[in-house]
């Protein structure tokens, strides 16, 4: 069997290692009636074991989401600025010509016979 690298694996394989013949030995004292427990407490090495692996990944998962909340916030576009909407001054008829007449030029749905 190959065994695991990292700390936490070799950890776990020795814990596993140690209790299954101290549960093995409280299973075979109670069916031989050397103890007179009650089996809550025969496999309460499983259940307490489970119940701490449990508390273990709670704390775990409540670290990387502090984490991840705790991390600074990338720096990226600036949020777009929404175009002006202020309203234009309306442009009347007679400064729209005079314009015209200034520049001397004429938009194309404005121009007559004599202009081409």
């Amino acid at each position: 069997m190959k065994q695991p690298r990292s700390i936490a694996g070799r950890s776990w394989n020795l814990a596993m290692d140690a209790l299954l013949p101290g549960q093995l030995v409280l299973i075979v004292l109670k069916l031989t009636r050397v103890i007179t427990w009650s089996w809550w407490w025969v496999l309460s090495p499983v259940w307490v074991g489970g119940i701490l692996v449990a508390f273990g990944l709670c704390g775990l998962l409540a670290l990387v989401i502090w984490g991840f909340l705790q991390r600074p916030r990338p720096i990226g576009r600036a949020p777009e600025v929404p175009p002006d909407t202020r309203q234009q001054p309306p442009t009347t008829a007679a400064s729209s010509s005079r314009t015209q007449r200034q520049s001397g030029h004429r938009p194309p749905e404005q121009r007559t016979k004599t202009d081409s």
